[in-house]
């Protein structure tokens, strides 16, 4: 516990949160089957108007692991240490499924 307090890691998570969720707002902002970006911190959620099995898949197939849940919400849950780099990568990664899966 000392650690998360006194190393900086909550203030990491939060400053990192506040970056991803921002990069998802721009993603709702950009594709009208994004219904809601929800969440706090770094547990973070995606709302789709449609299911989100497909977006799972192909995240997995580029190496990224997320989940869905309820069949149309995107659930991200990344590391503690999870920089702007990997965040970046993840809404680029994003960014292509959904141009491509229009409709």
């Amino acid at each position: 516990m000392k650690s998360l307090l006194n190393d900086g890691w909550i203030d990491h998570t939060r400053l990192m949160g506040d970056y991803f969720k921002k990069g998802l707002l721009e993603l709702q902002r950009k594709y009208s089957h994004i219904q809601e970006v929800r969440g706090l911190g770094l547990i973070l959620g995606l709302g789709l108007d449609k299911g989100g099995a497909e977006v799972v898949n192909v995240c997995s197939d580029k190496g990224f692991l997320i989940n869905c849940v309820q069949e149309r919400i995107l659930r991200f849950v990344p590391p503690l240490i999870v920089g702007e780099n990997e965040i970046d990568r993840l809404l680029n990664c994003l960014d292509e499924v959904f141009a491509t899966s229009r409709g």
